[in-house]
């Protein structure tokens, strides 16, 4: 595994720890399940950070207490030409709004990371006025989303953005570049 490829990895580790808690920092010790040597670990770390898309809490004494991705890196995450053009050793797949990352060792591991993020999304809806009619129209797109490309209902992702347009117009650029992906327009 090169540089690039555990630097991605972090990265990813980090937004999912996001995700999941956000503004929590993620311990050496969740980190060091990625299998790496410290060393190896902690220049990768210190990389990513002054690069900006990582902040590390340091304690005294300790090279770093913990690490949480930043708006900076979580972009980059999100951003499938700023990958490539970041990470352009490491083999990204784009399926389904999602990237993947093929491994070159034996274990063959891939990670995922949705470009996606619904939950921006429905954070947007939660504000308008008719959040209740607007929001079962994104989870069907988010539904459609989930499904394999050729098991997708296009009168279902045509449907919902057509509702959307008419009755959520802040939501738009959102959403479009959802459904120009979903409809391979």
């Amino acid at each position: 595994m090169n540089n690039q490829e555990i630097r991605f990895r972090i990265l990813k580790l980090l937004y999912d720890n996001e995700e999941e808690q956000p503004s929590e920092f993620v311990g050496p010790d969740k980190l060091e399940e990625l299998g790496l040597e410290h060393n190896k670990l902690l220049a990768n770390v210190t990389y990513l950070e002054e690069k900006g898309y990582i902040e590390l809490f340091k304690g005294f004494g300790a090279h770093f207490n913990g690490a949480r991705i930043t708006a900076y890196g979580k972009d980059l995450v999100e951003d499938e030409s700023s990958l490539r053009q970041e990470f352009p050793t490491v083999q990204f797949i784009i399926q389904h709004g999602q990237v993947n990352i093929a491994n070159q060792n034996s274990q063959n591991v891939q990670t995922t990371v949705n470009i996606t993020n619904y939950d921006q999304i429905f954070r947007e809806v939660e504000t308008l006025d008719n959040a209740g009619e607007i929001k079962p129209h994104v989870e069907a797109l988010r539904n459609e989303d989930s499904k394999p490309e050729n098991e997708r209902d296009s009168n279902v992702i045509t449907k919902s953005w057509k509702f959307i347009k008419e009755n959520a117009s802040s939501i738009v650029p959102l959403v479009e570049p959802v459904v120009r992906r979903l409809l391979g327009l």
